[in-house]
Parts: structure tokens; C-alpha cells; sequence
């Protein structure tokens, strides 16, 4: 079990590194950041004393070197809008994405399990074609047009629940709700399907012969194994879920990292796109990580593999 941990710890730092490497020397390549952000009529001195303030002057390699061992001891860098730290800028936007996240996972959890259920005890019938219907619509609607729905059905006609911001629970609901919606068609198809399979199985035959009551036999024994692959699917979801809210917070004015992104892109603040996209990086190793720990023990052939 070590040396599996090991092997995936390894593998995070080597995907780290990569998308480390990639951000750094694509920011370069879409331009010198002193001709984007610099008025046109600015001299050439201007623009050299811009690099100098900057480190831009200095080859690509050692400026990377240098982006790299602060990012290692928590530095990462200061924006060029509004000369901030972008650690400080991180830490007041992330925690905002973490909870609609977070919501965001549970509404998903609480819609995608019992649709997956009903739809695979009840095969071939309205209920399940129903279900069926949700996941197509769920994993076919881009986010952007399901928030745009939403806002105009809850906010605008029905007046039911605030448009932008961030405040009470009522504040949560659609942004959440918008940010879930492929997350539930997701875990309701892989749901499904895997009940399918599991239904089959000589055991839960066997369970029923014994007179074990249906309630049982579906809760208790082909749940508990079915669900086992909702487990990997769920936390990978939750790491894509904070690369989606780019789209989802912006429609709702959400102050999370995916807005903060969003206005780092518009405004071409190349440290604090580095400083986000290797944050995100960084959450989305450690959150596979720890599913491939948790899947590890709930089923102990994948260390063996």
C-alpha cells in the first residue's frame, strides 16, 4: 500500500511540474505582457524600466527557475493589476469556490444516486426513461445555457432567487444548481449501469432465494458494490467542478477563483493566470489522490495492479 501512495504521489508531482511548464511558457508566447498592458504612446524606456520592474529581462529559463522556487515556498508572484500579491488574491477568492463547489457536489450527490437507483430497478420503464432523459439533457446542455435558463426562469419571471452575488443559501441555489447539472447525468448513467451489472450478479440470485427482503438486496448488497466506481467519478468531478465555475461564476457574479481567473484573462494579468492555473493543478492531484487512496482500501485489488 506504500509504494502504491508513493508511485501516485509521484505521478501528482510529475503532472504539477508539466502544467507548471506549460502555463509559464505559453503566457510568453502570446506576447510581451509591456506591449499589452502599456499605452501605446509609451517610449521605450517605458517599456524597458516595465520588464526591468518585472524580471522580463532576464532569459526564459531563469525566470521560470525563479517562478518556480517561490511558487514552492507559497510565492506567487504579485499581480500587475493593482500590484497584489496573488496568494492574497487566491486566498479571498478560493474558499468562495470551495463551498459552491461543495454545494454544488451535494446537490449532485442527492439528485445522481436515487436517479441512478430507480432508473436501474426500474429498466425499461417511464420512470427510467425519464432518468435517461435528465442524463442526455444534463451531459448535452453546455453550463453556459442552462445558467442563462435558470436566471430567466427563477430570477427574472418567477422572482424566486437572488441573480448575482454571494449572500444567504438563496445565493447558492442556482449557480450550484447550474454548476451540478453534468456532475448528476454523470453519476446517474455510471450509476446505473453499474447497478445494472451488479443486479446480475449469482450473489444477489442467491440472496433472493434466501428470502433476503428487496429493500436489502438493493440497498444493502448491489449498492454497496455498485457505487464503488461513483466514488472515482465523484471526486474527479469535484477538481473539474472548480475548472467549470470559470463560466458559472462569471454568469452569476460569483467571487470565487473561476471569476478571479476570468478578469485575469480580460485584464492579461499573466501571474495571477499562473497563480490560479497551477492552484487549481495542485487541487485537482491532491483531490485524485486521495480518491485513488480511498479506492485503494475500499477495493484492494487496484493496488495490486
Amino acid at each position: 500500500m506504500q509504494r502504491y501512495i508513493v508511485y501516485r504521489i509521484g505521478q501528482g508531482l510529475l503532472v504539477i511540474w508539466l502544467v507548471s511548464l506549460v502555463i509559464f511558457f505559453l503566457g510568453h508566447v502570446t506576447g510581451d505582457p509591456s506591449e499589452l498592458l502599456l499605452p501605446i504612446e509609451a517610449s521605450e524606456q517605458d517599456r524597458e524600466l516595465f520588464r526591468a520592474k518585472w524580471g522580463l529581462d532576464r532569459p526564459l529559463y531563469v525566470q521560470y527557475v525563479v517562478f518556480m522556487a517561490s511558487a514552492a515556498t507559497g510565492d506567487l508572484g504579485v499581480s500587475y493589476v493593482g500590484a497584489r500579491a496573488v496568494g492574497e488574491l487566491i486566498a479571498q477568492r478560493l474558499p468562495n469556490s470551495l463551498k459552491l463547489c461543495g454545494f454544488a457536489m451535494l446537490i449532485a450527490l442527492l439528485g445522481g444516486i436515487p436517479l441512478g437507483i430507480v432508473a436501474a430497478v426500474k429498466k425499461d420503464t417511464g420512470l427510467d426513461f425519464l432518468a435517461r432523459l435528465v442524463a442526455v439533457l444534463g451531459q448535452s446542455m453546455p453550463s453556459f445555457l442552462i445558467g442563462l435558463l435558470f436566471l430567466e426562469l427563477f430570477s427574472v419571471r418567477l422572482c424566486l432567487l437572488p441573480t448575482s452575488g454571494m449572500g444567504g443559501w438563496s445565493h447558492y441555489v442556482l449557480p450550484a444548481a447550474t454548476l451540478s447539472w453534468l456532475t448528476t447525468a454523470g453519476i446517474m448513467r455510471l450509476l446505473r449501469s453499474s447497478m445494472l451489472d451488479v443486479m446480475d450478479s449469482e450473489y444477489l440470485k442467491m440472496a433472493r432465494i434466501k428470502g433476503v427482503a428487496e429493500r436489502w438486496v438493493i440497498g444493502k448488497h448491489a449498492l454497496r458494490n455498485a457505487v464503488i466506481p461513483v466514488i472515482t467519478f465523484a471526486g474527479m468531478q469535484f477538481a473539474i467542478m472548480l475548472t467549470a465555475a470559470v463560466v458559472v461564476e462569471t454568469i452569476f457574479a460569483w467571487p470565487g477563483i473561476g471569476r478571479l481567473a476570468y478578469e485575469a484573462i480580460i485584464n492579461r494579468d499573466f501571474p495571477v493566470i499562473r497563480g490560479v492555473i497551477l492552484t487549481v493543478a495542485v487541487i485537482v492531484v491532491i483531490v485524485n489522490l486521495t480518491v485513488d487512496i480511498i479506492y485503494a482500501y475500499v477495493d484492494p485489488r487496484v493496488r495490486y495492479r
